[in-house]
């Protein structure tokens, strides 16, 4: 068993490996799936941008619309109709306990 150790530590063996030359290896293969993984990435990032681009849009004109449709003037004349009814309200409620109030003996 010694002799077989001997034989594979033999340094005349390693000589003969690495004295062989090394077999080329075809990365045409290789080089092509990378091609079409790059290829297939950037189509689906270009559509991916597109697809944002397309809905920002849509998102600018939506707000826009809304914008144009509900001016600066009509959002002050709506918010001041809405306070002169709290007003009114909290004014009759508070007239109305003081009568209440002035009423009872």
């Amino acid at each position: 068993m010694t002799d077989n150790i001997k034989g594979y530590l033999d340094h005349r063996s390693f000589n003969n490996i690495f004295s062989e030359p090394l077999q080329e290896i075809d990365n045409s293969q290789h080089s092509l799936e990378i091609k079409e993984f790059f290829k297939s990435t950037t189509t689906s990032t270009k559509s991916n941008i597109q697809n944002h681009q397309a809905d920002y849009i849509q998102q600018l004109t939506q707000a826009k619309t809304q914008l144009k449709q509900n001016t600066l003037d009509s959002y002050f004349d709506e918010r001041q109709s809405r306070l002169d009814e709290e007003l009114t309200q909290e004014l009759e409620q508070y007239l109305a306990e003081l009568l209440d109030k002035n009423n009872k003996p």
